[in-house]
């Protein structure tokens, strides 16, 4: 038999001595595992993370119908647990608190995938580069391809490219700076 003591200030008034067993493992949480958890006790958590992981995942994969999603979001929620375990209500249910949270979670999830999408809409471009390791390497074959392009251009043309892009110059101050008529600056921008 494996036996956890959890020490508190006033252990001979509450009598909160925390005794688990291999064949416990398996048990329903009750307030005193719950106690266990708020002060800290890994093994209080192990048993709530045991009993719950395989629910919440079978649960948020119904909602989400991924597994992958559905297993990430349970880690987060079960990290969440641990970080504030302080604030946990032993009186009251475990259960239903986790379910609530993972139903919050998956609504965060969705919502957060709504801005990413809105913001790939806004900007196409920004789905290569965004999260790729690869980002750096990708816009620098870009810039050599943009500068490949630009040696090719005719002389006059790719000095009112570099005045533009590179300048920052506005079609009136190129075609000042050149002696040339607003509107061919234009168009050969």
């Amino acid at each position: 038999m494996i036996m956890y003591t959890h020490n508190t200030n006033d252990q001979e008034t509450k009598n909160t001595k925390y005794l688990t067993t291999i064949e416990t493992m398996n048990t329903a949480i009750v307030p005193e595992d719950l106690d266990a958890l708020r002060d800290g006790c890994h093994k209080a958590y192990r048993k709530l993370y045991l009993q719950f992981v395989t629910p919440l995942i079978r649960y948020i994969t119904m909602i989400t119908r991924s597994e992958l999603i559905a297993e990430e979001l349970t880690q987060d929620i079960l990290a969440m647990v641990w970080s504030n375990r302080q604030k946990i209500d032993p009186t009251k249910n475990i259960k239903g608190y986790l379910f609530t949270v993972a139903r919050h979670a998956i609504t965060n999830y969705y919502r957060k995938q709504k801005v990413r999408e809105n913001y790939l809409t806004q900007y196409p471009a920004m789905e290569y580069c965004t999260h790729s390791t690869d980002a750096p390497m990708i816009a620098k074959d870009m810039e050599q391809c943009i500068v490949n392009v630009v040696s090719q251009m005719p002389k006059r043309r790719r000095t009112i490219f570099e005045l533009s892009y590179k300048n920052g110059w506005n079609s009136g101050e190129i075609a000042e700076h050149l002696g040339l008529n607003k509107k061919a600056v234009e168009k050969q921008i």
